[in-house]
């Protein structure tokens, strides 16, 4: 919880430095989040306090050489390894995405089904979204057999369960309530 909290100011933070095509600042700041999740001995140099902090700016330098960050980006990064926050990359890079997502009207949805959702389905469910939510909708889906069948979705902390195991699940606790 505190993780997210501190997450959430930097990333209205870098919201407040990004003058245009947050998109694509969203999409970089992911990206090199997953990069720096994916090769733990780059997040090692990077949030070690053992390395100073030139020595830590040099790696980020090498990085960006490679692989060029937006202006913005690249200082907030900087500031990241300065004060000892990348432990925080991750968790940033998700409440950016939400906030763009939140300026540009959109509304993320993670649907979870058993199986593969056909594209006519997703496109049906996707409309039903939009005509509840009366927003854009960014579906995501995943494929979770554990569900059994139904699907689960999840619009920011709500979760809404039509699974066939939520289904099974309430069940059994009424069941045992019953027995109490």
């Amino acid at each position: 919880m505190i993780k997210r909290s501190i997450a959430r100011r930097y990333a209205r933070a870098l919201m407040d430095l990004v003058t245009e095509d947050h998109a694509a600042v969203a999409a970089q700041l992911a990206d090199f989040a997953a990069a720096f999740q994916g090769h733990p001995e780059l997040a090692q140099v990077l949030s070690n306090p053992v390395f100073s902090l030139e020595e830590r700016r040099r790696v980020l330098k090498r990085l960006q050489a490679v692989s060029p960050l937006h202006a913005p980006l690249d200082r907030f990064i900087d500031l990241l390894v300065a004060r000892h926050r990348l432990a925080y990359l991750g968790a940033v890079a998700e409440c950016f995405g939400e906030l763009v997502d939140e300026r540009e009207g959109r509304v993320r949805v993670v649907v979870e089904s058993a199986a593969a959702l056909e594209a006519p389905a997703r496109a049906q469910l996707e409309a039903a979204l939009v005509a509840s939510l009366g927003q854009k909708v960014v579906l995501e889906t995943r494929v979770a057999p554990a569900l059994l069948a139904g699907v689960q979705l999840r619009v920011g902390g709500l979760v809404l369960d039509g699974s066939l195991r939520g289904q099974l699940e309430r069940l059994k606790e009424r069941l045992a309530r019953r027995k109490a």
